[in-house]
């Protein structure tokens, strides 16, 4: 056994690479030796170390998939995202399709310039009509992010026309399951919102446009002609000239910015500036704070599973000491010393990897489970276990265990040999280490409450969130998107007409006690925006209009969604089109632009389609329309009667489980029109707590590590009181001997127990602290300084740390004085 450590080499001549290969094959032969001897040390450094790495695997493949591996295009670093900046609350917006163009004609810094937006279409032609999402894109969109069909060919720049063919590109799931994978799908007809399109190309499996993702693409068909007055709803992508950077952009852009102002200054009056940025980083934006706080978060538990192992280790190390002093004095060199007990250490590492990767492999099907509905969903789809994460995994394990087993590897090697091989040695060397023992316990205290600490934050931030009163009472109503299509019914009264029709339909229902419909439903992501001024005063310059949010309503909307009425009256089925304007606004709209006044009766003039100006005949209260965590922004309602859009939000309240009469309210509007299809189908309070599902999916995967930390940290401390009041057996009995009582001896155990974890607390808070400030992007309603989560968190900690202690303090009062001194 001892042959390894008496020389360079037993073969002379050998070369240094195959004497070092020999070696270390050597040492793992004797590691292997010495754990199975030790099967329960090994088991118990393999989990600490297993649950730390699969932690850190799992969340790093997500990190990986979602912000670090390029998106799935071709050059995808030239990609960019090209939007305006506004001069009040708006940090950007969508775009004008005459400003589009412009960009696209007259820009110098891009080769490719696109437009998209996201619309659901109707599919009929089947068994039954089915809505489907489709993303118009203009015809560089292809082309720019340079992905070849799998089948058939892109839209040609002819077809990107109103007068030219009505060409689509199906998905590959669109393919495969409405089409079952027909390879001479090429020219097949469709039918989608009642227009004849062709089938002339599917994508790949792969392909998808992060947080837009779509069954099939349409051409945009923009021209000149025919958006003179349209808002702005187009999402711009680009692609960089080689060797254009992002800043040469925005000159450029500013400069035509500059131009197309003195063309149209009305309607551009407010953008004060271009934004654009690298399209990765508009994708991952929302997500990337969160996910390197998780990815810290896991780090933190993997230092404290070292910590753990660290101690353990050096715990062993003082049963060794005399192991190892007769290995040095047989020869042994200092370095061949260490480079043993590394050995051993790594190859506890590597076993925690492997036991890591398994319950990363499942961890990572439990959190694509969890994932935010705001998460880039083309992403999360390539969220595995590839070469990159095994990669990942690998460095970790072995840079963990030189980690923790540096510290015990140069602890032992200063063995004093004739010191530990004298007799007694073994109980002399018994104190050697204890400091750094202490030092690794109030390390893991510290991490432990900086892990517990954050996840108190952002657990009292959330239950701030879940209990904000959104302005309406979800309870009970069911919802579901109904898109009009423009070629049945044409713009105008047939479209109001049409949606109050299938409103009243509804509302025919038993078990229905109230139905409306909003063009974009609170909290799902959307929202449209006007302009405005008073009629009674002088009209703002273009550049000084005021902007307010703005929904589209049927009459009954804001009984069936429980908004209270709070002066005048609710939309009329009498408020016809063509006849005077009715408006409502919010009770924050009204304090805004009638302060001090009654609104009721006085005239806005506003930028709608259909509707230039309009007498308020009602003020509601406030609702939650972009988040739950944002401001209630003043709101314009319209009806839908007088202004019609083609997106309707069924909400409907019900006495019954929303759910349950879904399939009656579909064939209701079957009824009404047999064609017509409806999609995203939920309760609100399925819409409530998908809005929050991001601060939610956060909170629990911290709690859930911050949990596992305070476990490791808890058996730290455990198993230094343990192992510390076995070594002082002697001492105890010598106590017990001179009159000591057992509640002496268990107080002493605690208090010392208490003063590590004291100390580690202190310093923790300390850290605390500081993150504090780098979560306050994430916290709602929570000071970054909270004192009831740090006092909370010391509570807590203090608490664990007495439970830690008192079997080690127990076992220790108990101690029999005649039989530890006879032992001795």
């Amino acid at each position: 056994m001892n042959q390894m450590f008496t020389g360079p080499s037993l073969v002379p001549g050998l070369p240094q690479s195959l004497v070092e290969m020999r070696e270390l094959v050597s040492d793992l032969r004797f590691a292997v030796r010495l754990f199975a001897k030790s099967p329960g040390f090994a088991a118990a450094a393999v989990l600490a170390l297993g649950l730390g790495i699969g932690a850190n695997t799992a969340i790093f493949s997500v990190v990986d998939a979602v912000l670090l591996r390029p998106l799935p295009f071709h050059d995808p670093d030239r990609l960019v995202m090209v939007s305006e900046r506004w001069n009040q609350t708006l940090p950007a917006s969508d775009t004008n399709p005459l400003n589009f163009l412009d960009w696209r004609e007259q820009n110098h810094s891009f080769e490719r310039v696109a437009a998209i937006f996201p619309t659901p279409l109707n599919l009929t032609g089947g068994d039954e009509p089915e809505q489907v999402a489709a993303l118009q894109v203009s015809a560089d969109f292809f082309p720019m992010l340079g992905v070849q069909p799998l089948i058939g060919h892109w839209f040609r720049v002819d077809e990107d026309r109103p007068t030219g063919d009505k060409p689509v590109v199906l998905s590959y799931g669109m393919w495969r399951e409405h089409f079952g994978g027909d390879t001479k799908i090429m020219g097949r007809a469709i039918s989608l919102n009642d227009v004849t399109y062709h089938v002339v190309g599917v994508m790949p499996r792969s392909f998808d446009l992060p947080q837009t993702p779509a069954d099939l693409w349409i051409p945009s068909e923009l021209d000149r002609a025919g958006h003179q007055t349209d808002g702005r709803y187009l999402t711009v992508i680009a692609r960089l000239r080689k060797g254009i950077s992002t800043n040469q952009a925005v000159a450029d852009m500013d400069n035509l910015l500059a131009q197309i102002k003195r063309s149209r200054l009305s309607f551009n009056a407010q953008v004060v500036g271009m934004r654009v940025i690298p399209l990765a980083e508009e994708i991952t934006g929302k997500v990337r704070l969160p996910l390197y706080v998780l990815l810290a978060a896991v780090g933190f538990v993997l230092l404290i599973a070292c910590a753990n192992v660290a101690n353990l280790l050096l715990m062993r190390a003082t049963v060794r000491r005399r192991e190892i002093a007769v290995r040095t004095a047989l020869g042994a060199r200092r370095w061949r010393l260490v480079r043993q007990l590394l050995t051993e250490s790594t190859l506890l590492s590597l076993g925690g990897g492997a036991l890591g990767l398994g319950l990363a492999s499942w961890g990572i099907s439990a959190l694509t489970m969890l994932l935010p509905a705001d998460f880039p969903l083309s992403r999360a789809n390539e969220i595995h276990i590839d070469g990159g994460v095994l990669a990942f995994t690998l460095a970790v394990s072995v840079l963990t265990g030189l980690a923790f087993g540096l510290l015990p590897a140069l602890q032992i090697s200063q063995t004093d040999v004739g010191e530990s091989l004298k007799q007694g040695g073994l109980r002399s060397g018994a104190g050697a280490g204890r400091a750094l023992r202490s030092a690794l316990v109030v390390s893991e205290v510290a991490v432990a409450v900086l892990l517990l600490a954050g996840a108190g934050l952002l657990g009292r931030s959330f239950l701030h969130l879940v209990e904000v009163n959104p302005g309406f009472q979800p309870q009970h109503v069911l919802t579901m998107h109904m898109f009009v299509s423009p070629e049945s019914h044409a713009w105008g009264e047939p479209v109001g007409a049409y949606t109050e029709r299938v409103v009243e339909r509804i509302r025919a229902l038993p078990q229905v006690d109230g139905a409306g419909s909003i063009h974009f439903l609170p909290l799902s992501g959307k929202l449209s925006n006007s302009g405005y001024f008073r009629t009674d005063r002088p009209t703002p310059k273009p550049a000084d209009l005021p902007n307010a949010n703005l929904s589209v309503v049927t009459p009954g909307f804001f009984h069936a969604m429980g908004i209270r009425l709070i002066a005048g009256r609710e939309f009329r089925v009498s408020d016809r089109f063509g006849g005077p304007g009715a408006v409502v606004v919010s009770e924050s709209f009204a304090r805004r632009a009638f302060p001090n006044e009654n609104p009721i009766g006085k005239k806005l003039g506003i930028w709608w389609t259909f509707m230039e100006q309009g007498e308020i005949v009602g003020v509601v209260g406030d609702l939650n329309q972009v988040a739950m965590n944002a401001p209630r922004d003043p709101t314009i309602y319209l009806s839908a009667i007088q202004a019609p859009n083609l997106h309707a939000s069924l909400v409907i309240r019900t006495s019954a489980d929303p759910k349950s009469i879904a399939r009656d309210v579909v064939n209701a509007i079957h009824q009404v029109d047999p064609n017509q299809p409806v999609g995203d189908i939920a309760s609100m309070d399925e819409v409530v707590s998908a809005s929050v599902a991001r601060p939610r999916f956060q909170t629990l995967l911290v709690g859930i590590f911050s949990c596992l930390a305070l476990l490791l940290a808890a058996l730290g401390i455990y198993s230094v009181m343990a192992y510390s009041a076995t070594q002082r057996g002697q001492e105890f009995a010598i106590r017990m001997a001179l009159g000591a009582g057992a509640g002496q001896l268990l107080r002493t155990v605690i208090g010392e127990g208490l003063v590590l974890a004291g100390s580690g607390v202190a310093i923790g808070t300390g850290l605390a602290l500081i993150l504090g400030r780098m979560l306050r992007n994430l916290l709602f309603g929570v000071p970054a300084h909270d004192p009831v989560t740090f006092t909370g968190t010391a509570i807590v900690l203090m608490a664990i740390a007495t439970l830690a202690c008192w079997a080690p303090a127990r076992r220790a009062s108990r101690t029999d004085p005649m039989t530890a001194l006879r032992h001795e």
